[in-house]
């Protein structure tokens, strides 16, 4: 098992990763379709089994960034900390009565959250396995300082057992968890 800086989601106990560099949608995205009624494995960080095909929850807690709550404004009351804002993100800690809380779903692909630069609508586009590594494992290893001697390779093996695809966000929230659900469904 392998702790990565990601969130997911999932549909049925069919999980989408959500993995990148810190501001890149990742948490708006997991935080909108928790919203919209996804199972939420949880933000920041959750635990893959590659081999198994599996991502767990870690910590029932999101954050959250002022653009995040601007765009889900259902969130800001469940900020404990909305006082300090301005210089650190939201924390929130989720309970089942906020959100479909799942421990453990089965991993059918990663997704690569970023606004779109054409001001297109949300859609995915399939990502490399180069792109796909290039946004888990650095992200992954700064955020756990370092990671462990197997870090590495379990994020090869697991970036070679799902399809990846890059989200290209845009501010129709419910457009990008429309964009979520479809692939989940079709997974």
């Amino acid at each position: 098992m392998q702790i990565v800086h990601g969130a997911a989601v999932a549909i049925n106990g069919r999980a989408m990763l959500l993995a990148g560099n810190g501001g890149a949608g990742k948490s708006t995205t997991a935080l909108a379709c928790a919203l919209a009624g996804f199972e939420y494995l949880g933000d920041d960080y959750c635990a893959v089994e590659p081999k198994a095909g599996k991502v767990h929850l870690v910590y029932r807690t999101a954050k959250a960034f002022p653009r995040t709550l601007a765009l889900l404004p259902s969130l800001e009351d469940r900020v404990d900390n909305l006082d300090r804002i301005a210089v650190e993100k939201g924390v929130m800690f989720l309970s089942p009565n906020d959100v479909k809380l799942r421990p453990s779903a089965d991993l059918t692909a990663i997704l690569l959250p970023r606004v779109s630069e054409d001001g297109g609508p949300p859609r995915l586009v399939p990502a490399s396995r180069d792109e796909t590594i290039k946004a888990v494992l650095p992200s992954t290893v700064g955020g756990l300082m370092g990671g462990t001697s197997v870090t590495p390779r379990l994020i090869l093996e697991l970036v070679r057992s799902v399809p990846a695809y890059h989200l290209l966000l845009s501010p129709d929230i419910n457009a990008v968890t429309d964009a979520v659900a479809t692939r989940l469904e079709a997974a």
